[in-house]
């Protein structure tokens, strides 16, 4: 199977070759998708890293308080700081959760932009014919065709996409 999977993918690639012209824009949407993706990416990771660094700094002031508790009250200060930080946790933890997210919804549009552009005959799922216009779904069409149909679904997609396996 994947034997007839490379030689028609080679074929369809000389093709595809042949046709560059049409092929540019199709390149060209696919370009703007893939800075599409990669900002939304970019977003979801800035959003774990101001999580990661909230919860740094709540750590750091954490410890700071730590030391004004030796020289106060010890019990009024840890009630003080035990709130701080589960204060400083929640909110790294709305963060986080704001930025997996954002990134969850990329990965839908992702699946949703490429299904639209590439579902010729718009069945909603994609066969190896209808993937052979971009290589890179093409080289991973094995892997992300997860129940053997031959065809990928947008859930199909939506995982490969939670799993990194399109990156």
């Amino acid at each position: 199977m994947q034997k007839l999977i490379l030689v028609s993918g080679l074929l369809v690639l000389s093709a595809v070759a042949n046709a560059q012209d049409k092929g540019a824009e199709k390149q060209n949407a696919k370009a703007e998708q893939a800075v599409v993706e990669a900002k939304a990416q970019v977003n979801a990771e800035q959003g774990l890293a101001r999580a990661e660094e909230a919860k740094q700094a709540a750590e750091e002031k954490h410890a700071m308080m730590q030391e004004k508790a030796q020289e106060k009250s010890e019990e009024k200060a840890m009630d003080k700081m035990d709130k701080m930080k589960a204060k400083a946790a929640e909110k790294a933890q709305k963060a986080e959760e704001k930025a997996d997210k954002k990134a969850e919804k990329a990965k839908e549009k992702y699946s949703a932009v490429l299904l639209n552009e590439l579902d010729h005959d718009k069945d909603g799922v994609l066969t190896i014919k209808e993937a052979m216009s971009n290589p890179s779904l093409l080289s991973s069409f094995g892997k992300l065709d997860l129940n053997g149909d031959g065809q990928l679904s947008s859930a199909e997609l939506e995982l490969a996409g939670q799993n990194g396996a399109q990156s």
